[in-house]
């Protein structure tokens, strides 16, 4: 069965550029997916944006070229009414955090979408609950001062954007022979 394909935004960075549409469509098995295609997939043939449609699942009669040019002539026509921003580098971007499936920000913040033109899958994952950090991290660093250090500078990264710090380093300094640089180190992972 075709899937149900329909242009839900329209699609730009903070900047006002790297334009694009945000599809939404059902694959075979009955899921709904959402994909921010940016614009330049309409330069030249669509053999492109068809790629990336068939890798997200996306059903259709046959991919002739005639189909092509009726699929591109649709999302160029199409006017969806709603604009939202986009980005394509995961991370911070104002008060929300970009990543390739989802944007993780405060409510009533502008939604922010990431947008790539390569069909690659990212590595981005989840690992654990916030109960299992709390239980094998957050435990062990009670009462132990360097370890808070060695946790809180692993999230580091993350606070960067908002301190306008390019790199930070730190060094820690003691002896060898007793691991405990080591094994704080590794505790922090």
């Amino acid at each position: 069965m075709p899937s149900i394909f329909e242009v839900v935004a329209k699609t730009r960075d903070e900047h006002g550029e790297n334009w694009g549409r945000l599809l939404k469509f059902t694959d075979s098995a009955g899921t709904t997916h959402y994909f921010a295609m940016p614009a330049e997939l309409f330069a030249g043939n669509g053999v492109d944006l068809c790629k990336l449609l068939l890798a997200r699942g996306v059903e259709v009669p046959a991919w002739r070229p005639e189909f092509r040019v009726q699929l591109l002539e649709y999302v160029l026509a199409s006017n969806p009414g709603k604009m939202l921003l986009c980005s394509n580098q995961c991370g911070w971007h104002g008060r929300s955090y970009v990543l390739p499936d989802r944007t993780i920000a405060p409510e009533n913040e502008e939604q922010v979408l990431f947008q790539s033109n390569t069909g690659e899958a990212h590595t981005f994952g989840d690992s654990g609950s916030l109960s299992d950090w709390q239980d094998n991290v957050g435990s062990a660093c009670s009462g132990n001062p360097p370890l808070v250090f060695c946790t809180s500078a692993a999230f580091g990264a993350l606070a960067m954007a908002f301190t306008g710090a390019q790199t930070t380093v730190f060094h820690l300094v003691g002896p060898t022979s007793t691991d405990r640089k080591s094994t704080r180190l590794n505790s922090s992972h």
